[in-house]
């Protein structure tokens, strides 16, 4: 059959195809070009690597050449044959997406297990962190306790008049070996401590300032009077409580009120009446003694700085006492001022 005829058959086929067949045949011999295409350049890929490794390794070429040879043999059927396939081409297409997918689901698979190993990883370390703190914490409490550190204190007394430090001190039973943590965490306790070690103190009061320093806040009760008994002179306190160390004449102020009393339980009264009464009147009492009457068993008589005196009951001192500076102005000689029953006032014979 001659060339020409063959190009009739040709065309006389195509002919009879339809347009869609005809787009399809146009469209596999398009992928049958590329795919021999490909094929081309992967031969000559592979060829070059060849070359490459033997030149690398030239030792082995030489001790096996048989190999080289049927590789080299393989290599140019594929080459003189790159169209021949054992599958057809939709079969090719199929293989090929496949292989994409099973290499796409493998990088998947090794991302989710990156993903689960730092999940995991970062899990742990989470799990791990309260551990490690806690640990950590305690070792190095355990490492403070053990140096001197623990047991430093430096404690300042303030307040204290009649009381010395080494008192304070010894009274609030604090002792050197004393951790600092325990004194800080005992503070109540030793403040009550020193409120009760001493009736000079009307109030204590420990302060904690980082990180060693403990000041001691002491607040004493006022010297409101002093109680004269057997030529001494022994202080009384606003609380009402006498102390029963005398204090020497020298020390006395230029100032005060002198108590003689027999008992301790009506001087604590009169402190407490006193309490109730003007500075302006306290300054003007000098003495006061305890002078009971058949009508009042607890009768005072009270010696102003003016040398009047005063009579009136002790349960009725804070009420009564006032009054004098009112009547102070009519006395024109020194008086005795009777609050006993009422108030009048009358010369002193």
């Amino acid at each position: 059959m001659t060339k020409k005829k063959q190009k009739e058959q040709k065309d006389n086929g195509t002919e009879n195809l339809s347009e869609w067949q005809k787009r399809n045949k146009e469209y596999l011999e398009k992928k049958a070009q590329e795919e021999a295409e490909k094929e081309k350049e992967l031969a000559e890929q592979k060829k070059q690597h060849l070359l490459n490794y033997e030149k690398l390794d030239t030792d082995e070429e030489e001790a096996k050449p048989e190999e080289t040879s049927d590789i080299q043999e393989a290599e140019s059927e594929e080459t003189e044959e790159p169209t021949e396939t054992e599958f057809s081409e939709e079969e090719q297409d199929k293989s090929l997406e496949n292989e994409n997918l099973k290499k796409e689901e493998k990088s998947e698979a090794k991302q989710t297990k990156r993903e689960a190993k730092e999940k995991i990883a970062l899990r742990h370390v989470y799990r791990a962190f309260p551990v490690l703190f806690f640990s950590s914490i305690l070792l190095i409490l355990a490492v403070y306790f053990i140096s001197p550190y623990s047991k430093l204190k430096n404690i300042e007394v303030t307040g204290n008049k009649h009381l010395s430090k080494t008192e304070v001190l010894a009274a609030s039973s604090i002792q050197k070996n004393d951790y600092t943590l325990t004194t800080y965490l005992s503070q109540k306790a030793h403040a009550k401590n020193i409120k009760l070690s001493s009736l000079w103190v009307e109030k204590a009061e420990i302060v904690y300032q980082f990180p060693v320093t403990f000041k001691i806040k002491v607040t004493e009760y006022r010297v409101v009077a002093y109680d004269y008994s057997g030529e001494q002179y022994f202080p009384v306190l606003s609380s009402g409580e006498e102390i029963s160390s005398p204090v020497k004449k020298s020390q006395l102020p230029k100032s005060y009120i002198r108590l003689d009393f027999s008992d301790k339980a009506m001087l604590k009264k009169f402190v407490q009446q006193l309490s109730g009464i003007s500075d302006t009147i306290k300054s003007e009492i000098q003495t006061v003694q305890h002078t009971p009457s058949k009508a009042t068993e607890d009768l005072l008589t009270i010696t102003m700085t003016d040398g009047n005196k005063v009579l009136v009951p002790l349960s009725e001192v804070a009420k009564k006492l006032p009054y004098y500076e009112k009547i102070k102005p009519q006395l024109t000689e020194t008086s005795v001022v009777d609050m006993e029953v009422g108030i009048f006032s009358y010369r002193i014979s």
